[in-house]
């Protein structure tokens, strides 16, 4: 009997904690910790498995102490599951958000919002700084999180 009260309570915390859980995806990569060039290109690869879900996308930028400026100046550029690429200029401007550990912090930018990622497979995302050396960056990448229900195709086709 006190087996099986400790077993409902149990599943029950579970089952409460599990709507604190966060719906987003992240994926980063490491900035050489000697400068980040503009020739330095670093690939983040974005899988996507669902072509209807709705999305709000943040660049994620960690970075320590030596970095003093409040914007970075980004080249990104974006190739699809079907080899379609495209390319912007964005500039992420930002406050710092989160302590990680010691002297690191992240940011995430808010960089589309209300985005539907069309195509199963994986995104490359291409990140560069676009004018001069950067120090003090030490990862870059996305983040995406979950904005409502799915749209189904035929929601989609009435958009175009």
């Amino acid at each position: 009997m006190i087996r099986k009260v400790i077993q409902i309570l149990l599943l029950s915390f579970v089952a409460g904690m599990s709507g604190c859980v966060s719906h987003h995806t992240e994926r980063v990569a490491d900035v050489n910790p000697m400068g980040w060039y503009p020739t330095d290109k670093l690939d983040v690869v974005f899988p996507n498995d669902d072509s209807l879900s709705v999305y709000d996308l943040y660049i994620v930028i960690r970075y320590d102490v030596t970095y003093a400026a409040e914007s970075i100046p980004l080249d990104i550029e974006v190739l699809t599951p079907d080899s379609t690429g495209y390319s912007e200029r964005f500039e992420a401007v930002f406050v710092p958000m989160e302590e990680i550990a010691g002297n690191y912090v992240e940011t995430d930018v808010p960089s589309r919002v209300n985005t539907i990622l069309g195509q199963k497979g994986n995104y490359i995302f291409t990140f560069s700084p676009s004018r001069s050396t950067v120090e003090g960056i030490t990862a870059i990448g996305l983040k995406s999180f979950p904005v409502g229900g799915k749209r189904t195709a035929v929601d989609r086709r009435q958009e175009h």
